[in-house]
């Protein structure tokens, strides 16, 4: 008897989906709701926001809300001369702000004027991320700000850019020049699923007749002389060569992947195009812009901490600053939103944090509830062996306070005879899917131990 377990490398037969259950394609990201976001404080040198916000709700078919963002003064707590506000100072600042975006809308015209406005105080970035998410609003949509001659974007840009990193939505920072929707938008693809909603996010956005070019960089290997002449029984610049090879076959077939998931949401008339290229990721993505005429870019962000803030370093707070265009930054999506795309992009998909757990256990379960199962325990002193087959899958649980995952099967046959599972202090998850659309394993490890579950069906 084998003492691993390894998931399937064939895809069962597929049966009928249980009634009630989803299928693995069906996505509701990015989600539209709400309405568009605008914030401006009617104040800036051009129409542009205005513009885009109107072409972006028509597109979805949602109204828009303004909002203007009242700052508080700076508090200088070491100089106690300086006086406090009066309250009337602060209705004023608010008045004003309120009486400029108006006329702004009055000017514009064509139902514009219509839209609500609302004044809020607060720091400007998290104040309209906030208001935001209170609204569900599809999108937010902010002015690029202005330009030194050296190129980089002042002002409104480095708000823009705050708000790219306080939002948990599409950001749509619009350059001066806007006039309509793009014709043609250029994404940076890397697979992830931030990269993927970037694309699904574009996709809400190019116009009549427009083209969407998905542009993966793949990172440059510096061919400096290697020390050791072979490596093994081959040469260094052949396993280079091997290397390339093989990345250009796996984006090959990983844009295969991703146009089968972008395809339901591709407008008539829209085509998609793919480009691979090497070298640094946002020179390649500006080139490939240039050369098809892009007017607006996207690209997703991977969420906070450490790792977000190297990548807006490196390709979105410099698209920001450098591209000249209309720059759409789409936010991670939801972790069971994440492992959705990425079972069907890669097949299969690790989830390591455990508070990602409760979701993406409850997504799967509505998946595939009723699924005919094999569950097999591999255990480090007794061997793998299997405890059940044929049981119908009732659900997959899991309770944060000692990290247990229930896995609860039932007898299609007989609903008095039921199985559960349970597996205390889980350490990972991990789903897999074939090409059907279908997933076909779960596989929960503990320790130097896993239980698999496969579906039958």
């Amino acid at each position: 008897m084998p003492t691993t377990l390894t998931p399937p490398t064939a895809q069962p037969p597929v049966g009928s989906i249980a009634p009630g259950a989803e299928s693995l394609a069906q996505s509701y990201d990015p989600p539209v709701r709400g309405p568009v976001l605008l914030g401006n404080d009617g104040f800036s040198a051009t129409d542009a926001t205005f513009r885009a916000a109107k072409a972006v709700a028509e597109r979805l078919g949602t109204g828009v809300e303004v909002v203007g963002v009242l700052e508080p003064f700076p508090s200088y707590l070491s100089a106690p001369e300086i006086p406090i506000l009066p309250p009337d100072v602060e209705s004023a600042r608010r008045e004003t702000i309120h009486t400029a975006i108006a006329r702004r809308l009055e000017a514009m015209g064509g139902g514009a004027e219509q839209w609500p406005i609302l004044v809020v105080y607060g720091e400007p970035a998290r104040t309209l991320a906030g208001v935001a998410r209170e609204h569900e609003s599809s999108m937010i949509v902010v002015g690029a700000g202005r330009r030194e001659q050296r190129g980089r974007v002042v002002f409104g840009g480095d708000r823009a850019l705050r708000v790219v990193r306080s939002a948990n939505r599409p950001v749509l920072v619009v350059a001066p020049d806007f006039h309509e929707l793009p014709k043609t938008v250029v994404v940076g693809i890397d697979f992830s699923p931030p990269s993927v909603r970037a694309a699904r996010a574009a996709l809400l956005l190019v116009g009549t007749e427009g083209r969407l070019v998905l542009v993966h960089v793949r990172p440059a290997i510096d061919l400096m002389p290697s020390p050791i002449p072979t490596i093994g029984s081959q040469s260094y610049d052949a396993l280079v060569a091997v290397w390339r090879r093989q990345a250009e076959a796996d984006a090959a077939q990983l844009f295969e992947h991703l146009r089968d998931e972008l395809r339901p949401y591709v407008p008539a008339g829209v085509t998609v195009e793919t480009r691979t290229r090497g070298g640094a990721v946002l020179s390649q993505l500006l080139g490939v812009a240039d050369d098809v005429g892009a007017e607006m870019i996207a690209v997703g962000t991977h969420g906070p901490g450490v790792v977000e803030r190297f990548f807006l370093g490196s390709v979105a707070t410099n698209a920001l600053r450098a591209s000249g265009r209309t720059v759409l930054v789409a936010p991670p999506p939801s972790p069971v939103e994440a492992a959705r795309i990425d079972l069907r992009l890669r097949g299969t998909t690790t989830i390591t944090r455990a508070d990602d757990w409760e979701p993406a256990l409850e997504a799967f379960s509505k998946r595939n509830a009723g699924r005919r199962v094999r569950l097999e325990v591999d255990d480090p002193e007794l061997g793998a062996q299997v405890q059940q087959a044929g049981f119908a899958l009732l659900g997959v649980s899991y309770d944060h306070h000692d990290r247990r995952i229930e896995i609860m099967l039932g007898d299609p046959a007989d609903n008095t005879r039921h199985l559960t599972r349970t597996i205390a202090h889980a350490d990972d998850v991990a789903f897999y899917a074939g090409p059907e659309e279908r997933e076909r394993a779960l596989r929960i490890e503990r320790g130097r131990g896993q239980t698999l579950l496969t579906f039958l069906d």
